[in-house]
């Protein structure tokens, strides 16, 4: 029989653990892949491996770096359907803050509000731990890359 812990989201596993965010970071590892983020002192550089694990898929179809907007990029690895979603939903809070304030979304205050939404999604029934990891960057004229 299973245990409680293992489908509740909020409930902690006797070994202190939150089987569902497990669950998540298990499904990144199992992605195989490696990215990396390099700051310099005026760019941002971000690579991953690309692997095409079936012959019949176009390599140019295969990816993991996106644009968010005209000065923010990312890169996912994890499960692609849940790095889709994420790279949809920076894109729609990045366009909402451009329509609400007139300027592109700071880097910062961009990660800040989808980092609160995926906190809500280990807290709540009837969501899921997304299983994808981001990193973003950006290059700003104050603050740099």
């Amino acid at each position: 029989m299973s245990q409680a812990h293992e489908y509740s989201i909020t409930v902690f596993s006797p070994q202190g653990k939150l089987i569902q965010v497990e669950y998540a970071f298990q499904a990144v590892k199992t992605a195989g892949l490696t990215a990396i983020a390099i700051k310099g002192k005026d760019t941002a550089v971000v690579a991953i491996e690309k692997k095409v694990t079936d012959r019949l898929i176009d390599p140019d179809s295969v990816t993991n770096i996106y644009n968010v907007n005209d000065g923010i990029g990312a890169v996912t690895v994890g499960l692609t359907p849940d790095a889709k979603s994420v790279i949809s939903r920076l894109r729609m809070e990045a366009a909402e803050y451009k329509f609400e304030n007139g300027h592109q979304a700071p880097i910062d205050v961009l990660v800040s509000t989808y980092a609160n939404i995926a906190q809500y999604y280990t807290q709540h029934a009837f969501t899921r731990v997304l299983g994808v990891e981001t990193i973003c960057v950006s290059y700003d004229k104050e603050k740099g890359p």
